[in-house]
């Protein structure tokens, strides 16, 4: 596997209404092209750290993908965006073969899907396929695990979310302007956190780097600096996530895809108390 060398972040110069010229660093965006041995899948707008963590965890969400061993290699190159400047990247993914042989099976083109959870989706058979969630009891015991309540959740996780997303956003602290997402095991200890211009690009980073290490994600959390949307609790259901944090109010559909997969959303207010949608 191999990665890339473009960086997160960009300098630039922006002026003032008084006409006073400045320089100041802004996060990156780049078009991360993914094809399947060879065959395009999809064009996403990413930040580009990461990289091979996104590459894994979307193509776990997308259902392309069940574990990390059914990827063989990810080959990751620069090329130069047509009709500009810019440096693009490509994704070029290497499955087993009973995986290829599925893919190509049930492959949908997929070009510049945005990250509304929806735009490019050809159907609402698509767009809102049934969520096999397997977290629906919080007593259930899966594999020695025991879930905590959501008093014990209050108390280990929702008190400090703020001040763990802050620890965890390296590149935010610095430029602002990109999410973050940490997901904590069911003791409150952080597994992996990420960071990207896209919310759902950033969840997708940090389910990847837990399926490259072959970590389960059943009744975990993650926290994420953005609003709770449809196409986070779809890939949360995915991951077999047990809850959702968030430092903004949902959206009705994402709270109620939420209570059909019986994953908890939860707002953090800066003010107020924590809020349980789901």
């Amino acid at each position: 596997m191999t990665s890339s060398n473009v960086n997160e972040t960009v300098t630039t110069d922006y002026v003032t209404p008084d006409g006073q010229q400045y320089r100041q660093t802004i996060v990156n965006e780049v078009p991360v092209a993914i094809s399947i041995e060879g065959i395009s899948y999809s064009v996403m707008m990413i930040t580009p750290v990461d990289t091979e963590a996104f590459v894994i965890g979307f193509l776990f969400t997308e259902g392309i993908i069940d574990t990390f061993n059914e990827i063989k290699d990810i080959v990751l190159s620069e090329t130069q965006i047509p009709n500009t400047q810019n440096i693009g990247l490509l994704a070029d993914v290497t499955l087993t073969s009973r995986k290829l042989s599925q893919f190509k099976h049930h492959r949908r083109t997929r070009l510049g899907k945005t990250g509304c959870g929806l735009c490019g989706i050809e159907s609402l058979d698509l767009a809102f396929p049934k969520i096999d969630h397997k977290i629906d009891d919080e007593n259930t015991d899966i594999k020695g695990m025991e879930p905590h309540s959501i008093a014990e959740l209050d108390t280990m996780i929702l008190n400090t979310a703020r001040e763990t997303l802050t620890r965890h956003q390296e590149i935010g602290r610095t430029v602002g302007g990109i999410h973050c997402a940490v997901i904590l095991n069911n003791k409150g200890q952080v597994e992996s956190s990420a960071e990207d211009i896209g919310r759902h690009n950033a969840l997708d980073k940090a389910i990847g780097k837990q399926l490259k290490q072959n970590n389960t994600m059943a009744f975990q959390h993650c926290i994420m600096t953005s609003r709770c949307s449809t196409e986070l609790v779809q890939k949360a259901a995915r991951a077999n996530l047990a809850s959702l944090i968030h430092l903004a109010s949902p959206s009705s559909l994402a709270v109620q895809m939420a209570k059909n997969a019986g994953i908890r959303i939860v707002h953090i207010p800066r003010v107020d108390s924590p809020r349980v949608y789901a």
